[in-house]
């Protein structure tokens, strides 16, 4: 169930439009998440006129307008400048406000490509999986060649964006790229788990066979399949299979179909709930 939010002045009949990640907002409380989510990609251009007005008349907010005003005239405060309508609709905690200042201040002296990275994972964030991939090839053209750590850690998001969409082949490429950057743990347990998913036991152990130096990386793989696989056949997943089995050889169809629907359920539902925007 979806807790109630009591709203701050009133819903605007004209929405507001937050162009820095190209959303309308109808509320101060939605202005507040919308400026929390993408705190490391605002600038100066957020200290909008506009957007005062917009709290004053379509809001109701005449008190809030008056006090944001006087940050108008002044040159590079944006950072002030969100924090008092952060502060005066209290929508996030006060340490959540803390951590939203610092994420702006921190991203004031961002170089362009770490601005660029930024937006990426925003976008990511949101869903927008194809413009996220598109944002990051753009960070990788604009990275220097010897900013070797940087371009490991861009295409090793590319290769988790792809991943997330069972593209595994590219994702294994993506991932081998950025260990070849910089030979770290992570990138390579990753390549090598990636490249699992399109190329059968045999296949992949040869090809370890061939690499000795991913040879530690193919034993953190490994392990982890070995845990998974156990903690799968220990839980009530693996019960669940075993249960299928049965059913498929006694040719218990119906109860079968019934498990399944069962099951098919239970994962809807955990997708919706894993999916669910965070409020704050």
């Amino acid at each position: 169930m979806s807790r109630l939010i009591l709203t701050m002045g009133r819903m605007a009949r004209t929405p507001y439009l937050i162009e820095k990640i190209e959303r309308k907002v109808y509320t101060i409380e939605e202005l507040c998440y919308s400026l929390a989510q993408c705190a490391q990609l605002l600038d100066d251009s957020i200290r909008d006129p506009d957007l005062v007005i917009w709290l004053g008349s379509e809001c109701g907010l005449t008190e809030l307008a008056a006090k944001l005003r006087p940050w108008l005239d002044r040159k590079n405060a944006y950072v002030e400048f969100v924090m008092v309508i952060l502060e005066y609709a209290a929508f996030q905690t006060p340490a959540r406000q803390k951590e939203i200042r610092r994420e702006m201040e921190e991203s004031e002296g961002m170089e362009p490509y770490r601005q660029l990275l930024a937006r990426a994972e925003y976008s990511a964030g949101q869903g927008k999986i194809g413009q996220a991939q598109s944002e990051l090839d753009g960070v990788l053209a604009a990275l220097p060649e010897l900013e070797r750590e940087m371009r490991s850690r861009v295409w090793q998001q590319k290769g988790r964006l792809y991943a997330g969409q069972f593209s595994f082949r590219k994702a294994s490429d993506c991932y081998y790229r950025a260990w070849k950057l910089t030979h770290d743990r992570h990138s390579g347990k990753c390549y090598l788990a990636a490249l699992r998913m399109v190329t059968s036991q045999e296949e992949w152990d040869d090809y370890i066979g061939e690499h000795p130096e991913l040879y530690d990386h193919a034993l953190l793989v490994r392990q982890g399949i070995e845990q998974a696989q156990a903690a799968c056949r220990a839980g009530s997943e693996g019960r669940t299979i075993r249960k299928m089995k049965q059913y498929l050889r006694e040719g218990r169809t119906e109860e079968l179909q019934s498990l399944l629907d069962l099951k098919a359920g239970e994962l809807r539902d955990r997708f919706r709930e894993t999916n669910l925007p965070t409020i704050g």
